[in-house]
This record gives structure tokens, C-alpha cells and sequence, in this order.
């Protein structure tokens, strides 16, 4: 699955590389901020997708634990939130990864992070209370 998705980070690369050389800083942060929501998507879910085309956010099962997490597309830095069996958040979660990524780049990582290395994520993540 992971070489996959490394095959269409590759793909999606070679195919608008080529066309940033002539655009404008802010046209390529908007090409860039596309891209990664089209990255997400064609990595989510059939019902992850559907969260998140209606509400901005999705649900992702921890691959140890079998917890419930959200994540959402939020201004907020805290993105992630741990949910009870009612769905209730029980606390949030801030975690990125390195670098100056777009929002839907930083959502497919916080996914994989979760479903494949939870215990990881979870060991680097800062928590907070589920009020703030």
C-alpha cells in the first residue's frame, strides 16, 4: 500500500512539476494546497471520503489500539482528536509532520501515522484536554 502511494506522490510530481517553474509563488501554493487534498482523497476510505466531502473531517481506526480518531481541516493546530465509543472527543492531539506542508499532505500523514505506527504517533504527540 505505502509503495503505492509513494508510486502516485511520484506520478502527481511528474505531471505539474514542470508547470511550476512559471508560476507565481502564490499560484503554487494553490496548486500545491490542490494537490494535496487530491493525494488525500484518493487515499481515503470510501466512508472515510464521505466524512470528509461533507464535514471536512474523517474518522481513522488506531491500528494497535483500535481507538477512534478524528481528523479534521482545521486553522486550529490541534487536528486530531481522540473519541470515545459515543464519539465524543476525550482529548485532542497535535502532531505534524516536518516541513511546510498543506493541509491535505499533513492529514494523509497524521492517517498513516495513526493506522500504521500509533504507538509512535501517540509517544510524540502533544495532548490536551478535550475542553480546550
Amino acid at each position: 500500500m505505502y509503495a503505492s502511494l509513494i508510486g502516485r506522490i511520484g506520478d502527481i510530481w511528474r505531471r505539474t512539476g514542470s508547470f511550476l517553474s512559471v508560476m507565481t509563488g502564490g499560484d503554487r501554493r494553490a496548486m500545491a494546497r490542490q494537490r494535496g487534498l487530491e493525494l488525500l482523497k484518493a487515499n481515503l476510505t470510501p466512508d472515510q471520503l464521505n466524512q470528509f466531502l461533507a464535514y471536512r473531517r474523517f474518522d481513522v481506526v488506531g491500528g494497535v489500539s483500535g481507538r477512534t480518531y478524528r481528523i479534521r481541516m482545521a486553522a486550529r493546530p490541534m487536528h486530531v482528536e481522540e473519541l470515545d465509543h459515543r464519539g465524543q472527543c476525550v482529548r485532542r492531539l497535535c502532531f505534524y509532520p516536518k516541513g511546510r506542508l498543506v493541509d491535505g499532505d499533513i492529514m494523509l500523514a497524521q492517517k498513516v501515522a495513526l493506522e500504521a505506527f500509533e504507538v509512535q504517533a501517540l509517544a510524540i504527540a502533544n495532548k490536551f484536554p478535550a475542553n480546550i
